[in-house]
């Protein structure tokens, strides 16, 4: 009986990672630092054990119908999915960070703030991404890239700091920058 579920786990994990394989060759992974192919390339080992536990532990010769499909071909390390679509959202994504007000806040405010209280809050390294993603795009960096496609996380990001440095009171004696100036001047006009 142990051997017959372990018959049945050995097939639905097998069929999972045929329908992942089929899934990253399509669609690609959100993997931040690997490209799709090395991805493939290893839910490929994935499927070839399952496959040999499968044969080793059948000996009646019957064979499910998942053994039967081939295993997917070795992928070059550098393949990735979608290489167009990454590219064009990574366009859409940086022009939205350039619209967007809380971050050019944070830009702004980064000049005038205690670099501790920006280390603390992550301020720099928020503001960081634009610049990043700038880089990724002229360097045609699709790994990079990819993990801009979703702007919703960022946008998040910039508001929650935004709002973070608005709550920033000055220490006592502190020197104000003309942009401290305006930026007083501009919210008593409200």
């Amino acid at each position: 009986m142990a051997r017959k579920n372990n018959n049945e786990d050995y097939v639905a994990s097998l069929q999972e990672r045929f329908d992942r394989w089929d899934n990253v060759y399509e669609n690609g992974c959100r993997d931040p630092f690997w490209t799709d192919g090395v991805n493939l390339n290893l839910i490929r080992q994935h499927i070839i054990f399952y496959k040999s536990e499968l044969e080793k532990s059948i000996t009646d010769g019957e064979y499910p119908e998942i053994c039967k499909r081939d295993v997917p071909p070795e992928m070059d390390a550098n393949y990735i999915a979608r290489q167009d679509e990454i590219r064009e959202n990574a366009r859409k994504t940086l022009s939205a960070f350039d619209e967007n007000s809380d971050l050019k806040f944070i830009k702004r405010k980064i000049m005038s703030v205690d670099d501790k209280f920006l280390e603390q809050i992550g301020a720099k390294a928020v503001a960081a991404n634009e610049e990043g993603l700038k880089k990724a795009i002229d360097s045609d960096d699709l790994i990079a890239m990819r993990r801009y496609e979703h702007s919703d996380y960022y946008t998040e990001a910039f508001k929650e700091c935004a709002n973070k440095l608005r709550a920033y009171s000055m220490p006592e004696n502190s020197q104000i920058t003309l942009y401290d100036v305006q930026e007083t001047e501009f919210n008593m006009s409200m």
